[in-house]
């Protein structure tokens, strides 16, 4: 199927995710909101990359929906989820194939929420990590892949948790 998408609306439909802008209030604002936080994203990566090796831009995330809509799918999902830059960053990250080494989390009913997750590069590159005390990050870590390797945890990839319809 040829995804002819030239905006991130038409991406979000196109992706089978337009329930995030119907569902958004007001829902005239969802697109402005997305592009918004989908700028934030990229200016985190800038800032955290600066050789421009990791962008979230409009164009990118439009780019690489024709070679990996399963992963552009799964950020839109965590778009709808996550308002933290730096955690959504992390999902991209995990999506171009990081691996998730550490997930600390610490939880005070009514007084705390932090979430720490700490990603390993295939490649030896040094450790990266992510950082929130935004209790909705928790959300994310339903996409991470949840198994046993050899007896032992694993927390493996980042997926949509919706099929498309």
């Amino acid at each position: 199927m040829n995804a002819n998408v030239h905006s991130l609306e038409e991406l979000i439909r196109h992706s089978g995710e337009g329930w995030i802008l119907d569902w958004f209030k007001p829902r005239e604002k969802a697109v402005e909101h997305l592009k918004r936080l989908l700028e934030q994203v990229n200016a985190a990566a800038s800032q955290r990359f600066p050789g421009g090796s990791v962008r979230l831009a409009e164009k990118d995330l439009i780019a690489d929906y024709q070679r990996s809509r399963h992963k552009v799918r799964a950020f839109i999902q965590s778009m709808s989820e996550s308002r933290t830059p730096e955690m959504l960053l992390m999902v991209w990250r995990v999506l171009q194939g990081m691996e998730i080494e550490r997930i600390d989390m610490r939880y005070i009913l009514g007084t705390r929420f932090e979430l720490e997750v700490a990603l390993r590069s295939p490649y030896g590159d040094p450790p990266e990590t992510y950082k929130s005390d935004d209790i909705d990050d928790a959300a994310l870590i339903r996409h991470f892949g949840i198994m046993k390797m050899n007896g032992g945890p694993v927390f493996d990839g980042f997926y949509a948790t919706r099929s498309e319809r």
